[in-house]
């Protein structure tokens, strides 16, 4: 059997110590047309390839665990490789017509092949089907083919790989969701959404370790349980935040993952402020995730575990946000969607920081005295004053959404238009129709009881406008009541 075209089955990805990728292409005048399942690669080795190292490339099997490792000396040099098509029984003497058809991603042969009756689910000895070569390899067309022609969708693999596995383990979201939106007629092949490997892995678990957002939200549309928990402890959002995947964790978070959920000790944020990852902490704080941490009987915070492990600019981040409590004191982190959703959900945006020590209160309290005059400076010392004044100047006011966002729009640059900021300014208005949108759903009803009440006084003989008046009663009711009558909060 000829050896197929590795070009149009899979490129790999060669990569060699420096993790720079490496220029190859199918040498087919080197094979022997007496070994099919020995495969050989032209490589360009790079001018900086130092003698010694390695090159390396995954194998383009569904089970993705092997790779090759070969060792050159000649930098600059074109080598021959030799790339054993046998490993992991990527050549298999039990393929069909149409294993090889799918492999090589050739739609017409594989539509002709289930036209004359080829058996769509016969596997390979590993257990593969064709759905699952398909799946794995991104093809799109071929998988809708197969599962139109009866193709089992949740057939398994030897090792518990299930073609709605293969195609998340690749990040093929539009397989997913065709593989999701199966619904069966004749036959009872359903996908289960959360089945594990015999690893105990889940296709939402390997999609978070991956990365594949979409892939992750569509899952999660299909019914995934976003807190399943695998046999190890680890939890989906913990596995992206070891990874650093912030936008999966985010997608995880805002459909309800636990922020707080520990394995050994550890939650998804401490993770990521022992692995470095700033933009995942970022993400877990705007969700309220704890920074304190007892691990083995000691306590301790987030800010002293990425302290510990070098991580400054995690440190250096965490102690600016130390005081934040709410998601809106997070505007450089949370999206313009989430900003709006979090304002007409009654958020406030002259939220107080987190409580103060002791000490601090009694200076916040003091300050506030004096602001109201109610604590005459005249018959202090001036001493005492001074000291007042010292103690006040070192502990400036907590910060609140509203005080960030002034900040963000007068920054160099400034934030932009429609940006969570913005829309924190446009909040804290007095309420008008162009700010509407931003007020919480109670404000919202009132200020459309209070219109129609407008209305009706305007239509009195009373307030009848034609009469030549300057200001007719519609506009003193929209510039005037509306923005007393409807506030934000009381």
């Amino acid at each position: 059997m000829a050896a197929p075209n590795l070009v149009t089955l899979a490129p790999p990805h060669l990569m060699h110590e420096s993790e720079l990728p490496l220029e190859w292409e199918r040498a087919f005048a080197k094979e022997d047309v007496a070994m099919p399942h020995i495969a050989k690669l032209r490589i360009i080795l790079p001018r900086d390839f130092s003698p010694g190292s390695s090159i390396k490339f995954p194998v383009p099997c569904v089970c993705g665990h092997h790779s090759s490792r070969f060792t050159k000396t000649l930098p600059g040099r074109t080598v021959i490789v030799k790339w054993d098509l046998n490993i992991c029984q990527l050549i298999d003497n039990s393929d069909t017509n149409l294993v090889t058809a799918v492999r090589l991603g050739d739609r017409p042969r594989v539509e002709a092949l289930l036209a004359s009756g080829q058996a769509v689910d016969q596997a390979t000895n590993n257990g593969f089907t064709p759905l699952i070569f398909a799946c794995h390899f991104g093809y799109t067309q071929i998988a809708s083919a197969l599962i139109v022609a009866g193709a089992a969708v949740d057939r398994r693999t030897n090792t518990g790989v299930t073609p709605l596995y293969a195609a998340c383990k690749e990040g093929r979201a539009c397989i997913a969701k065709l593989l999701l939106d199966h619904k069966p007629t004749s036959r009872p092949s359903v996908v289960a959404v959360d089945q594990p490997t015999n690893s105990g892995s889940t296709p939402l678990l390997i999609a978070c370790e991956r990365g594949h957002a979409d892939v992750v939200s569509a899952l999660l549309a299909g019914g995934a349980n976003v807190n399943q928990v695998r046999s190890n402890g680890a939890t989906p959002l913990l596995v992206a935040c070891v990874s650093g995947h912030a936008e999966v964790a985010a997608v995880l978070l805002a459909a309800g993952a636990t922020v707080n959920r520990a394995r050994d000790g550890l939650t998804p944020l401490l993770v990521a402020c022992c692995w470095g990852h700033l933009r995942c902490v970022q993400v877990a704080s705007s969700y309220g995730a704890a920074r304190a941490i007892t691990w083995n009987g000691l306590r301790g915070d987030a800010e002293g575990m990425a302290r510990n492990q070098n991580h400054m600019e995690v440190v250096a981040w965490l102690s600016l946000s130390s005081r934040w409590t709410t998601p809106l004191h997070h505007l450089a982190i949370i999206g313009a969607e989430r900003a709006r959703a979090e304002l007409r959900a009654g958020a406030d945006v002259l939220a107080a920081a987190r409580v103060p020590s002791p000490a601090r209160l009694t200076v916040r309290k003091l300050r506030e005295a004096l602001a109201e005059r109610s604590l005459p400076t005249d018959g202090l010392k001036p001493v005492l004053v001074a000291r007042l004044a010292a103690a006040i100047a070192a502990d400036p006011p907590p910060p609140t959404p509203l005080s960030i966002a002034r900040e963000m729009r007068a920054a160099d640059p400034p934030a932009a238009d429609g940006s969570p900021a913005h829309l924190v300014l446009r909040a804290a208005e007095p309420w008008s129709p162009h700010n509407h949108e931003l007020f919480p759903e109670a404000c919202r009803k009132r200020a459309v009881q209070l219109l129609l009440l407008g209305e009706l006084l305007a239509r009195e003989p009373l307030f009848d406008d034609r009469r030549g008046s300057a200001v007719s009663l519609k506009d003193c009711w929209m510039d005037f009541v509306m923005p007393q009558a409807v506030r934000r909060f009381g």
